[in-house]
């Protein structure tokens, strides 16, 4: 049986990875004796009671993820020196890598797991832990036993050399002016610099030129400060800045001032950085090419359309059959479908393009309501469905705002609700909030109904440009989901907020509320409910 020498802390919100994880290190570090959870806060009760050596954390959890994880675990002074590796996806970015370096993560390795990379990154990392715990268990043994310490001092040397030559970055020990008094490998290769060349030296003599201002401005902030962090060029190779990271740390050695400055290579991080900006500006500019297409294709579609429903109508005028008038009528009706759908997809488009402009005009909100009402009148007449509007007494003659958008989010909801419902009813309702701010009327709209209804699990996809709750509402019910995506944006447009409750087979519930003014007529007449609170 193997001797355990190392203690391992597994943390995984999925069972599964843990089992994998286990059976991996079972493999490949059977050294190791590893404890596990699915909760990343029974993971820090969990390091506080074991102490582990190491912690394999998961980045991305539900209740913590990886970096806030870390984070508190860095913040613990009796937790603080475990180190942590996180487990990422294996499209990492390096702005996740970079925050999880920046919480104190020592290293990553990313899914599917290689048995022999964790093995190889565990076995450093576990064993520059147990160096550094025998080195603090060394030092509290010298403190209590003087007569070990000469004993133990040569150890402790020995084991700090192998910790500061084996480290992965560059380790620079220099004082408040830069000489430097000790460097470690990693130093002396990334400066290019053998030992004898590079003791004695100022920390400014060995980086690029236009590097050391900047060097030198950030170590004079040590005058005030414990410790400071920042980027520079360290390096230039055939053209090509390297980058790092650099953590200078004040220490105070018997009452004299020296600093310890840690450089880590983040070229690729910084690399992948432009990259992703690259690529996010080319992806917008796609999707702005992609909306004024839209745009475009919808007004040239509508142009030869509008003149097929004109013939159409002209055809209606005269003497027709009954077989004729009915082509010529389905033919029409299936006209204006493709002319709502390609005002949908023009709105959608100018709202994605940001070229959908809000106007402030004075409206009357009986006569939206009238406007809805006789839109649908013969749509719910030919339904089991009764259709109602409610005004609320207290709501003004007059308001200020965007009508034709308000009446576009109306036609929208109350079309759904009717598409959707057979039997039952059909509300809308319109009501005053309480007003939270000068000179804002905000008003409270619900559009309520007794139809289908829609599923827990697909309420966020209905707000999904072109999709419906279920595949089969696509073939049974007209649209080509747009009509809850445009409402939701226009409400945005219009400062407002909107949400939906629905339960299948019992109905739908969407409230949306807008904040319009008031006429300055109005203004003085106008009587607000009361604000809790206010």
């Amino acid at each position: 049986m193997t001797p355990v020498r190392y203690r391992l802390l597994l943390i995984d919100d999925r069972a599964e990875n843990l089992f994998i994880l286990e059976e991996i290190i079972a493999l490949h570090f059977p050294e190791c004796k590893v404890f596990t959870t699915t909760s990343a806060k029974e993971g820090l009760q969990l390091a506080a009671r074991e102490m582990p050596d190491g912690i394999l954390v998961d980045y991305q959890m539900p209740e913590m993820d990886g970096v806030e994880l870390c984070r508190m675990l860095k913040a613990d002074p009796k937790l603080n020196r475990i180190p942590v590796i996180m487990i990422t996806a294996h499209q990492t970015t390096s702005l996740i890598r970079i925050k999880g370096l920046e919480a104190g993560a020592v290293d990553f390795i990313s899914r599917p797991i290689d048995g022999e990379e964790l093995s190889i990154k565990l076995k450093g990392v576990l064993k520059s832990r147990k160096l550094e715990t025998e080195l603090i268990k060394e030092k509290r043994e010298l403190e209590s036993s003087f007569a070990l310490q000469t004993k133990r001092l040569e150890r402790t040397e020995e084991l700090y050399k192998q910790l500061f030559e084996g480290a992965g970055d560059a380790i620079v020990f220099h004082d408040a002016q830069g000489l430097i008094l000790d460097a470690n490998q990693k130093a002396r290769e990334i400066f290019n610099c053998p030992d004898e060349h590079l003791y004695g030296l100022l920390l400014f003599d060995i980086m690029p030129k236009e590097s050391v201002a900047g060097m030198r401005a950030c170590l004079q902030q040590l005058d005030s400060k414990d410790s400071v962090i920042f980027e520079c060029v360290y390096s230039v190779e055939e053209d090509e800045a390297l980058v790092a990271s650099v953590r200078s740390n004040n220490l105070n050695v018997s009452g004299a001032r020296f600093v310890l400055s840690t450089f880590r290579d983040i070229t690729l991080q910084k690399k992948g950085q432009q990259e992703l900006v690259v690529a996010k500006q080319k992806a917008e500019e796609a999707n702005r090419s992609k909306s004024e297409f839209l745009a475009n294709m919808s007004h040239e579609i509508r142009t030869p359309l509008n003149g097929i429903m004109g013939m159409l109508q002209l055809m209606q005028t005269t003497r027709l059959n009954e077989e004729q008038l009915e082509y010529s009528q389905v033919a029409l009706s299936s006209s204006k479908r493709l002319t709502r759908l390609l005002s949908d997809i023009l709105d959608f488009s100018k709202i994605e393009a940001g070229k959908m402009h809000i106007e402030k005009e004075p409206f009357a909100l009986c006569e939206i309501m009238e406007s809805v009402k006789d839109l649908f009148k013969e749509s719910v007449g030919s339904k089991n469905v009764a259709f109602s509007i409610i005004l609320d007494k207290r709501l003004p003659a007059q308001l200020m705002g965007d009508s034709a958008r308000l009446l576009q989010v109306l036609f929208n909801l109350v079309g759904n609700a009717i598409k959707f419902t057979d039997q039952g009813r059909i509300a809308v309702e319109v009501m005053p909030l309480p007003r939270r701010a000068s000179g804002v009327f905000p008003v409270l709209f619900v559009v309520s109904d007794t139809g289908i209804g829609i599923a827990d699990d697909k309420l966020g996809a209905v707000f999904d440009s072109f999709v419906q709750a279920e595949e089969s509402y696509a073939r049974n019910f007209q649209g080509a989901g747009l009509g809850l995506p445009i409402v939701t944006r226009l409400i945005t447009l219009m400062q407002g907020n909107g949400c939906i409750d629905s339960e299948a087979g019992v109905g739908t519930l969407f409230y949306f509320s807008i904040p319009f003014e008031l006429p300055e007529y109005e203004k003085a007449n106008c009587q607000f409910p009361e604000a809790d609170g206010v």
